[in-house]
C-alpha cells in the first residue's frame, strides 16, 4: 500500500533533497509551499504525514500544528517537523504546538525513513484501532436497538399484573419487577441517544421551554426517592419567567441525572439545591449543589467519559453512561458542563446554555418559577423513549445511577 506524505516547505531546493532521500520509497509525495496552501490542500485530501517546515514565512509551522490539531478532521494525522532551531526551548515549543517527532536540519537520509516509518505504524495502527471501536459502537447499537420490542411487551404484561395482584408479597414483587424494567428501558435509551449524539445523527428539536417549570417537575419526581434518603429537595429560581428555546427531551434528562447523582452521593439528613441563574441576560446556567464525598481532581479530568466512576460512596450502582450523556447532550446545544467544589463539603455541577429565549405568552410548558421553592406536586411524565411499564414506582432515573 503506498502512503501519501504531504511536504510543506517554501524553498524548493528542500524539496529537492526530500524527494532524493525518499524516492526509493512507496510513498507518493505532494507538495506544497506555504502554510495557507497546506490547510487548502487538507480541505480535499488526506495524508498519511505531513513533513513540516518550522521555519516559513507568513503561516509559520507552529501555526499549521496549531490549525491541524485544533481540526477533528486533521488532529489524528502524524507531524513531523523539520527544523534547523536545537535550542530544547524551540524543540518543546515544536512538541506543544502539536508535532509528533521532529528532525533537524540538514536532514539525514537514515534518520528521517526510520522516523516516517515509525509514524505511519502508529498511523495505521490508529486506523484499525478506530475500525474496531466503530464495529463495536455498531454492534453494541444493534443490540440495545432489539433490546426495545422484548422490554416494552414486559413493561406493558407487568403493568397489567400490577392492577390485578392483591396479595402484599405479590404487589412488593410486582413493584420491583417495574422498577428493573424501568431501570433497564433508561439504560437502552441512554446508550441510543449516545449513540446519536457520538455521530452528530440526532437533530435537536427545539421548543419554547419553561426552565423554572421544568426544574419544579423534576424535583417533584424526585421528592420520594430524597425523602428515602432524609434528603431536602431545594430550588432557588428567578422570579420572571424562565423561557428559552431548548430540546425538551434532551435538557430534562441532563437534570434527571445531575439530580440523582446528587442525591445519591449525598448523606442523610443533607440538602440538595438546584439554582437557576443568568450570568449574563444571554446565558442561562443550573446548578446543582450536592454535599456529598466530592469529586477527586485526578477523577474530574475523565469523569465526562464513557463508564468512567468511582467508589465513592459504597453501595451506590454506576454505570458510568449518566455524565457522558450529559456532556455529549448540553455540547449539542453549544453549551458547557462543568464541576467545582461546594463549601464546606461536597460538589457543584454546572451546565451553561445560550438563552434564546422565547415569548413567555408562546410556551409550549407552562408555569413560572418563583424562588426558593421546595419540591412537592406531581411530575412531568417519562423523558425516555421507550413506553414506560406504570406503576407507584419511582422513576427509572430515581432507581439506576446514571454517573
Amino acid at each position: 500500500m503506498v502512503s501519501q506524505i504531504l511536504v510543506v516547505d517554501d524553498r524548493v531546493e528542500n524539496l529537492g533533497v526530500i524527494e532524493a532521500l525518499l524516492s526509493r520509497e512507496p510513498y507518493q509525495l505532494d507538495y506544497v509551499s506555504s502554510g495557507q496552501a497546506a490547510l487548502e490542500y487538507l480541505q480535499f485530501h488526506q495524508p498519511d504525514l505531513v513533513l513540516l517546515d518550522i521555519m516559513m514565512p507568513e503561516m509559520s509551522g507552529f501555526t499549521v500544528c496549531q490549525r491541524l490539531k485544533e481540526n477533528p478532521d486533521w488532529q489524528h494525522i502524524p507531524i513531523i517537523a523539520i527544523t534547523a532551531l536545537r535550542g530544547s526551548e524551540d524543540l518543546e515549543k515544536c512538541l506543544a504546538a502539536g508535532a509528533d517527532d521532529f528532525i533537524a536540519k540538514p536532514v539525514d537520509g537514515k534518520e528521517l525513513r526510520a522516523r516516517i516509518q515509525a509514524m505511519l505504524r502508529i498511523r495505521h495502527q490508529y486506523e484499525r484501532l478506530h475500525h474496531l471501536l466503530m464495529l463495536q459502537d455498531d454492534l453494541t447499537h444493534m443490540v440495545v436497538h432489539d433490546l426495545r420490542s422484548p422490554l416494552t411487551s414486559i413493561a406493558m404484561s407487568t403493568s397489567v399484573l400490577d392492577r390485578v395482584v392483591s396479595e402484599p408479597l405479590q404487589v412488593k414483587q410486582v413493584k420491583r419487577i417495574l422498577a428493573s424494567i424501568n431501570r433497564l428501558q433508561c439504560m437502552v435509551d441512554s446508550v441510543l441517544m449516545l449513540g446519536k449524539l457520538k455521530a452528530d445523527r440526532m437533530a435537536l428539536q427545539l421548543q419554547s421551554l419553561n426552565v423554572g417549570q421544568m426544574i419544579e417537575e423534576a424535583m417533584a419526581d424526585f421528592q420520594l426517592f430524597a425523602q428515602q434518603r432524609s434528603i431536602l429537595l431545594r430550588a432557588e429560581l428567578p422570579e420572571q419567567p424562565l423561557a428559552i428555546m431548548a430540546d425538551h427531551l434532551l435538557l430534562r434528562r441532563i437534570v434527571d441525572n445531575l439530580i440523582s447523582n446528587a442525591v445519591k452521593f449525598s448523606g442523610r439528613e443533607s440538602e440538595v439545591l438546584l439554582k437557576v441563574s443568568y450570568p449574563d441576560p444571554n446565558r442561562l446556567r443550573i446548578e446543582v449543589h450536592d454535599q456529598g464525598p466530592g469529586v477527586s481532581w485526578a477523577l474530574r479530568e475523565r469523569l465526562f467519559q464513557k463508564f468512567e466512576t468511582d467508589d465513592v460512596v459504597a453501595g451506590v450502582k454506576q454505570t458510568g453512561l449518566g455524565l457522558a450523556f450529559c456532556k455529549m447532550a448540553i455540547e449539542a446545544h453549544d453549551g458547557t458542563i462543568a464541576i467545582r467544589d461546594n463549601s464546606p463539603q461536597g460538589s457543584i455541577f454546572m451546565i451553561e446554555i445560550d438563552a434564546d429565549k422565547a415569548d413567555a405568552g408562546e410556551m409550549d410548558v407552562g408555569g413560572t418559577g418563583s424562588g426558593g421553592t421546595d419540591a412537592g406536586g406531581t411530575g412531568a411524565g417519562e423523558t425516555g423513549q421507550i413506553p414506560r411499564a406504570t406503576g407507584s414506582v419511582p422513576s427509572a432515573t430515581q432507581q439506576d445511577d446514571p454517573a
